[in-house]
């Protein structure tokens, strides 16, 4: 399982939508993808119908259904109310009005992603909790999830299924990558060594002298090179007219 995040049109920028994006997600402590192809401007109940048929159809590597997320600059109505966001838990997907502050999108993101982890049509009494019913305008940079959200509806969301599901696919994801750059590094270390430790062979019947083999690094091609590998085992300078 993984988190998709969309934009509705160009108009919101890929690199804004990206900070809001890693906020959202360190708080969460999950990965994420962002797809910056525009979705579409459309109305919201046909935007999140729309998300519901692509998710569906949508499965991330581990052939599991994402969590889709959009922002949109328009306001978004619930129940004949201008609102900041909207959730459908069942579907896994929601909208958010994107705003030029990152952290004020981000806050509602977060809260309309509680919704979908575990707290289905449920708002919380505590102010300071992301899951107050009201607009927050907190910064949340550098804040963990114990401090956004109060002690139950933290709980409540860390519980879920789906945001258990969501958290651990991604701690599988980065095991999986994290084995593949220690094999590359153990290949990569082996690889180095026999470069920097290389074992000339002896032609056969011929003793080297006492010298030190040759260094690449002191010629300046690699003929010189070469010359020098040839008294190094006694055989005498060649000729330039030496063909090799």
């Amino acid at each position: 399982m993984k988190l998709c995040f969309l934009r509705a049109t160009g108009a919101i920028d890929a690199d804004d939508m990206k900070l809001v994006a890693e906020t959202v997600t360190t708080v969460h402590d999950v990965d994420y993808d962002l797809i910056t192809e525009p979705f579409g401007d459309y109305n919201h109940d046909i935007a999140l119908q729309r998300l519901a048929e692509l998710r569906a159809r949508y499965l991330d590597d581990q052939d599991s259904p994402v969590i889709f997320v959009l922002f949109d600059e328009n306001a978004v109505e619930s129940h004949g109310a201008m609102v900041l966001g909207r959730a459908i838990a069942q579907s896994r997907v929601a909208v958010v009005k994107w705003r030029s502050e990152s952290d004020r999108t981000a806050s509602a993101c977060l809260h309309e992603l509680g919704h979908i982890f575990g707290l289905t049509n449920r708002h919380c009494d505590s102010e300071k909790c992301l899951m107050y019913p009201y607009a927050h305008d907190n910064p949340l940079q550098g804040k963990t999830g114990r401090e956004l959200f109060c002690e139950e509806c933290w709980r409540t969301v860390t519980s879920d299924t789906i945001y258990e599901s969501l958290h651990n696919a991604s701690l599988e994801r980065r095991s999986k990558v994290t084995r593949g750059l220690n094999r590359i590094r153990t290949a990569f270390t082996a690889t180095s060594e026999k470069i920097r430790k290389p074992k000339p062979l002896i032609p056969k019947g011929i003793v080297h002298t006492s010298r030190t083999f040759p260094d690449t690094n002191q010629y300046q091609d690699e003929y010189t090179f070469l010359y020098a590998v040839l008294e190094y085992y006694g055989l005498g300078q060649a000729s330039e007219e030496t063909e090799y």
